[in-house]
């Protein structure tokens, strides 16, 4: 997530633009849901870090939602007042399919073995 939100930050969205301060808040968004993830990798294994992973779940799932309405709503606007696909109207789809891609990676898989993550182990 930390990747995919960086590249949204750094190649789609033009810093001059106001149109594509919506990507910008997905790509900011993207980077910090990948926050528990990262905590998740330093704690020991066992109760704290399965709760801060089924947490970083939950808020992926919440801001994925989140950024994906946006998106499909900005995608709309831009399609009606453009007549058409131009590149602003692009960016926002690549952005929409990496949204997607970012949350069936992370939160699809991640959910399927939520309840299989290790535990401690016994010595």
């Amino acid at each position: 997530m930390i990747i995919i939100g960086g590249f949204i930050l750094a190649v789609l969205v033009q810093r001059t633009d106001n149109a594509y301060l919506g990507l910008a808040l997905v790509s900011l968004s993207l980077l910090a849901v990948s926050c528990p993830f990262a905590l998740a990798a330093l704690i020991p294994y066992g109760g704290i870090r399965r709760a801060v992973v089924i947490l970083g779940i939950a808020l992926l799932w919440a801001v994925a939602a989140f950024d994906g309405l946006m998106l499909i709503s900005t995608l709309v606007i831009i399609f009606q007042q453009y007549a058409g696909p131009s590149a602003l109207f692009v960016r926002h789809l690549v952005g929409l399919v990496f949204v997607v891609f970012a949350t069936y990676v992370a939160g699809y898989r991640l959910t399927r073995g939520a309840g299989r993550l290790p535990t401690a182990q016994k010595d």
